[in-house]
Protein backbone atom coordinates (compact mmCIF):
# COMPACT_ATOMS: atom_id res chain seq x y z
CA UNK A 1 0.00 0.00 0.00
CA UNK A 2 0.97 3.65 -0.28
CA UNK A 3 2.07 5.71 2.72
CA UNK A 4 -1.05 7.90 2.75
CA UNK A 5 -3.27 4.83 3.05
CA UNK A 6 -1.09 3.43 5.84
CA UNK A 7 -1.37 6.72 7.72
CA UNK A 8 -5.17 6.57 7.52
CA UNK A 9 -5.24 2.97 8.77
CA UNK A 10 -2.79 3.56 11.60
CA UNK A 11 -4.52 6.77 12.65
CA UNK A 12 -7.88 4.98 12.88
CA UNK A 13 -6.40 2.19 15.01
CA UNK A 14 -4.73 4.64 17.38
CA UNK A 15 -7.82 6.81 17.65
CA UNK A 16 -9.88 3.75 18.51
CA UNK A 17 -7.50 2.96 21.35
CA UNK A 18 -7.85 6.44 22.81
CA UNK A 19 -4.52 7.80 21.62
CA UNK A 20 -4.60 11.56 21.22
CA UNK A 21 -3.04 13.21 18.16
CA UNK A 22 -3.51 9.90 16.33
CA UNK A 23 -2.93 11.32 12.85
CA UNK A 24 0.31 13.04 13.85
CA UNK A 25 1.54 9.83 15.47
CA UNK A 26 0.61 7.83 12.37
CA UNK A 27 2.74 10.18 10.29
CA UNK A 28 5.64 9.81 12.71
CA UNK A 29 5.38 6.01 12.64
CA UNK A 30 5.38 5.85 8.86
CA UNK A 31 8.27 8.33 8.63
CA UNK A 32 10.21 6.27 11.18
CA UNK A 33 9.68 3.00 9.31
CA UNK A 34 10.54 4.48 5.92
CA UNK A 35 13.42 6.54 7.35
CA UNK A 36 12.15 9.69 5.68
CA UNK A 37 10.81 13.08 6.68
CA UNK A 38 7.30 14.42 6.44
CA UNK A 39 7.98 16.54 3.36
CA UNK A 40 9.34 13.60 1.36
CA UNK A 41 6.58 11.36 2.68
CA UNK A 42 3.79 13.46 1.19
CA UNK A 43 5.76 14.38 -1.92
CA UNK A 44 6.64 10.81 -2.91
CA UNK A 45 3.89 8.81 -1.16
CA UNK A 46 6.15 5.71 -1.12
CA UNK A 47 5.13 2.08 -0.76
CA UNK A 48 4.98 0.54 2.71
CA UNK A 49 4.03 -2.97 3.80
CA UNK A 50 1.60 -3.64 6.61
CA UNK A 51 4.02 -6.12 8.16
CA UNK A 52 6.60 -3.38 8.64
CA UNK A 53 4.52 -1.52 11.22
CA UNK A 54 2.54 -4.28 12.95
CA UNK A 55 4.90 -4.65 15.92
CA UNK A 56 5.02 -0.91 16.49
CA UNK A 57 1.23 -0.60 16.37
CA UNK A 58 0.80 -3.54 18.76
CA UNK A 59 3.06 -1.85 21.31
CA UNK A 60 1.41 1.53 20.81
CA UNK A 61 -2.07 0.04 21.28
CA UNK A 62 -0.80 -1.13 24.69
CA UNK A 63 -0.17 2.61 25.24
CA UNK A 64 3.60 2.30 25.36
CA UNK A 65 4.93 5.79 24.52
CA UNK A 66 5.88 6.16 20.88
CA UNK A 67 9.15 7.80 21.94
CA UNK A 68 10.14 4.63 23.79
CA UNK A 69 9.26 2.53 20.75
CA UNK A 70 11.33 4.65 18.36
CA UNK A 71 13.96 5.31 21.08
CA UNK A 72 14.17 8.99 20.23
CA UNK A 73 12.51 12.36 20.61
CA UNK A 74 13.08 15.75 19.01
CA UNK A 75 13.80 18.53 21.50
CA UNK A 76 14.34 21.99 20.02
CA UNK A 77 17.14 21.37 17.51
CA UNK A 78 18.39 18.20 19.20
CA UNK A 79 17.61 14.53 18.62
CA UNK A 80 17.65 12.74 21.98
CA UNK A 81 17.69 9.05 22.81
CA UNK A 82 15.05 8.01 25.35
CA UNK A 83 13.66 4.76 26.71
CA UNK A 84 12.36 3.07 29.85
CA UNK A 85 13.77 4.71 32.96
CA UNK A 86 13.94 8.27 31.67
CA UNK A 87 11.27 10.97 31.42
CA UNK A 88 10.27 11.93 27.90
CA UNK A 89 10.94 15.67 27.36
CA UNK A 90 7.78 17.70 26.80
CA UNK A 91 6.99 20.78 24.66
CA UNK A 92 6.51 22.74 27.88
CA UNK A 93 10.13 22.06 28.77
CA UNK A 94 11.19 23.26 25.32
CA UNK A 95 9.47 26.55 26.12
CA UNK A 96 11.19 26.83 29.50
CA UNK A 97 14.56 26.06 27.93
CA UNK A 98 14.07 28.63 25.18
CA UNK A 99 13.16 31.27 27.75
CA UNK A 100 16.19 30.37 29.89
CA UNK A 101 18.46 30.81 26.86
CA UNK A 102 16.93 34.21 26.13
CA UNK A 103 17.32 35.44 29.68
CA UNK A 104 20.91 34.26 29.91
CA UNK A 105 21.85 35.89 26.60
CA UNK A 106 20.20 39.16 27.63
CA UNK A 107 21.81 39.38 31.05
CA UNK A 108 25.11 37.47 31.17
CA UNK A 109 28.39 37.25 29.33
CA UNK A 110 30.29 33.99 28.95
CA UNK A 111 31.98 32.06 30.41
CA UNK A 112 29.26 30.91 32.80
CA UNK A 113 28.70 28.04 35.18
CA UNK A 114 25.21 26.58 34.76
CA UNK A 115 23.42 23.81 36.67
CA UNK A 116 20.49 21.70 35.49
CA UNK A 117 18.85 19.83 38.36
CA UNK A 118 16.79 16.68 37.71
CA UNK A 119 18.37 16.56 34.25
CA UNK A 120 16.78 13.29 33.09
CA UNK A 121 17.65 12.78 29.42
CA UNK A 122 19.85 15.87 29.56
CA UNK A 123 17.50 17.86 27.32
CA UNK A 124 17.90 21.17 29.17
CA UNK A 125 21.58 20.76 30.04
CA UNK A 126 22.61 19.82 26.51
CA UNK A 127 20.52 22.62 25.00
CA UNK A 128 22.16 25.17 27.29
CA UNK A 129 25.62 23.77 26.63
CA UNK A 130 24.99 24.09 22.89
CA UNK A 131 23.70 27.65 23.25
CA UNK A 132 26.65 28.68 25.44
CA UNK A 133 29.69 26.80 24.11
CA UNK A 134 32.17 28.79 26.19
CA UNK A 135 30.41 27.91 29.43
CA UNK A 136 30.37 24.78 31.57
CA UNK A 137 27.05 23.09 32.24
CA UNK A 138 26.44 20.50 34.96
CA UNK A 139 23.47 18.13 34.89
CA UNK A 140 22.48 16.29 38.06
CA UNK A 141 20.06 13.41 38.52
CA UNK A 142 19.42 10.80 41.19
CA UNK A 143 18.80 8.13 38.54
CA UNK A 144 21.83 6.41 37.06
CA UNK A 145 19.60 5.08 34.28
CA UNK A 146 18.58 8.60 33.28
CA UNK A 147 22.20 9.76 33.40
CA UNK A 148 23.23 6.99 31.02
CA UNK A 149 20.81 8.47 28.47
CA UNK A 150 22.01 12.01 29.19
CA UNK A 151 25.66 11.11 28.62
CA UNK A 152 24.82 9.28 25.40
CA UNK A 153 22.75 12.25 24.21
CA UNK A 154 25.66 14.61 24.76
CA UNK A 155 27.81 12.36 22.59
CA UNK A 156 25.13 11.96 19.91
CA UNK A 157 24.83 15.74 19.63
CA UNK A 158 28.60 16.39 19.85
CA UNK A 159 28.33 18.47 23.02
CA UNK A 160 31.47 18.40 25.14
CA UNK A 161 30.99 21.27 27.63
CA UNK A 162 28.49 19.40 29.82
CA UNK A 163 29.20 17.19 32.83
CA UNK A 164 26.64 14.81 34.32
CA UNK A 165 26.76 13.96 38.03
CA UNK A 166 24.85 11.38 40.06
CA UNK A 167 23.17 12.57 43.23
CA UNK A 168 20.28 14.33 44.92
CA UNK A 169 19.83 17.94 43.78
CA UNK A 170 22.86 20.06 44.82
CA UNK A 171 24.53 17.26 46.76
CA UNK A 172 27.13 16.15 44.14
CA UNK A 173 28.34 19.62 43.04
CA UNK A 174 30.48 20.30 46.11
CA UNK A 175 31.62 23.91 46.48
CA UNK A 176 30.83 25.03 42.93
CA UNK A 177 28.98 28.34 42.67
CA UNK A 178 26.62 28.86 39.74
CA UNK A 179 25.48 31.83 37.69
CA UNK A 180 22.34 30.00 36.59
CA UNK A 181 20.27 27.12 37.96
CA UNK A 182 17.58 25.59 35.75
CA UNK A 183 15.31 22.65 36.50
CA UNK A 184 12.23 20.74 35.48
CA UNK A 185 11.71 18.97 38.80
CA UNK A 186 9.01 16.39 39.54
CA UNK A 187 5.84 18.35 40.32
CA UNK A 188 2.88 15.97 40.03
CA UNK A 189 0.98 15.33 43.26
CA UNK A 190 1.49 11.74 44.40
CA UNK A 191 -2.24 11.07 44.42
CA UNK A 192 -2.68 12.35 40.87
CA UNK A 193 -0.13 10.11 39.16
CA UNK A 194 -2.47 7.14 38.74
CA UNK A 195 -4.94 9.44 36.95
CA UNK A 196 -2.48 10.44 34.23
CA UNK A 197 -2.56 8.99 30.71
CA UNK A 198 -1.43 5.34 30.58
CA UNK A 199 1.65 6.35 28.57
CA UNK A 200 2.81 8.30 31.62
CA UNK A 201 1.61 6.46 34.72
CA UNK A 202 2.28 2.96 33.38
CA UNK A 203 5.61 3.54 31.62
CA UNK A 204 7.52 6.64 32.66
CA UNK A 205 9.61 6.56 35.86
CA UNK A 206 7.52 7.58 38.86
CA UNK A 207 10.51 9.23 40.55
CA UNK A 208 10.64 11.71 37.67
CA UNK A 209 6.97 12.60 38.18
CA UNK A 210 6.27 12.45 41.91
CA UNK A 211 6.53 15.83 43.61
CA UNK A 212 5.13 14.64 46.92
CA UNK A 213 1.67 14.95 48.43
CA UNK A 214 1.25 18.56 47.27
CA UNK A 215 3.59 18.42 44.27
CA UNK A 216 5.91 21.01 45.81
CA UNK A 217 8.55 18.94 47.61
CA UNK A 218 11.36 19.73 45.18
CA UNK A 219 10.63 23.46 45.03
CA UNK A 220 11.05 23.71 48.80
CA UNK A 221 14.41 21.96 48.60
CA UNK A 222 15.67 23.88 45.57
CA UNK A 223 14.79 27.33 46.87
CA UNK A 224 16.19 26.61 50.31
CA UNK A 225 19.43 25.05 49.10
CA UNK A 226 20.06 27.33 46.09
CA UNK A 227 21.21 30.20 48.32
CA UNK A 228 24.36 28.22 49.13
CA UNK A 229 25.25 27.54 45.50
CA UNK A 230 24.53 30.79 43.64
CA UNK A 231 27.09 33.48 42.84
CA UNK A 232 25.83 36.39 44.91
CA UNK A 233 26.88 39.16 42.52
CA UNK A 234 24.47 38.05 39.79
CA UNK A 235 22.33 34.95 39.44
CA UNK A 236 19.26 33.49 37.80
CA UNK A 237 17.01 30.56 38.74
CA UNK A 238 14.55 29.21 36.13
CA UNK A 239 12.16 26.40 37.07
CA UNK A 240 9.35 24.69 35.21
CA UNK A 241 6.21 24.49 37.36
CA UNK A 242 2.78 22.88 37.35
CA UNK A 243 0.00 25.00 35.88
CA UNK A 244 -1.74 25.47 39.25
CA UNK A 245 1.29 25.90 41.53
CA UNK A 246 2.31 29.55 41.05
CA UNK A 247 0.83 31.00 44.25
CA UNK A 248 2.27 28.22 46.41
CA UNK A 249 5.68 28.52 44.78
CA UNK A 250 5.63 32.29 45.27
CA UNK A 251 5.23 31.70 49.01
CA UNK A 252 7.87 28.96 49.11
CA UNK A 253 10.43 31.15 47.36
CA UNK A 254 9.61 34.19 49.51
CA UNK A 255 9.78 32.19 52.74
CA UNK A 256 13.21 30.92 51.64
CA UNK A 257 14.42 34.51 51.39
CA UNK A 258 14.26 35.04 47.64
CA UNK A 259 13.10 38.29 46.03
CA UNK A 260 12.31 39.41 42.49
CA UNK A 261 10.16 36.36 41.77
CA UNK A 262 8.28 36.36 38.47
CA UNK A 263 6.16 33.89 36.53
CA UNK A 264 5.53 33.36 32.84
CA UNK A 265 2.71 31.53 31.10
CA UNK A 266 2.88 28.95 28.33
CA UNK A 267 1.09 29.18 24.99
CA UNK A 268 -2.10 27.89 26.61
CA UNK A 269 -2.09 30.79 29.07
CA UNK A 270 -1.11 28.59 32.02
CA UNK A 271 1.61 29.45 34.52
CA UNK A 272 4.55 27.32 33.40
CA UNK A 273 7.80 28.77 34.75
CA UNK A 274 9.17 30.80 37.62
CA UNK A 275 12.21 33.09 37.48
CA UNK A 276 14.20 34.28 40.49
CA UNK A 277 17.00 36.80 39.95
CA UNK A 278 18.85 39.50 41.83
CA UNK A 279 20.16 42.55 40.01
CA UNK A 280 18.74 42.68 36.49
CA UNK A 281 15.48 42.86 34.60
CA UNK A 282 13.70 39.81 33.27
CA UNK A 283 11.37 41.71 30.95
Amino acid sequence: MRANEAIRKISALLKGAGVSASEKEAELIVCFILKTDKTALYRDNPEITEDSYQDIIARRLMREPLQYITSEVEFLDLTLKVGPGVLIPRPETELVTTEAVRLIKDNFAEPLTILDLCTGSGSIAISLAKAFPNSLVYGVDISEKALSYARENALINSISNVVFLHGNLFEPVGNIKFNVVVSNPPYIKTGDISELDPEICCYEPVEALDGGADGLRFYRKIFEQAKNYMRPEKFLIVLEIGYDEASDIQKIATDAGHKNIQFKKDYAGLDRMVFVQNVFSLM
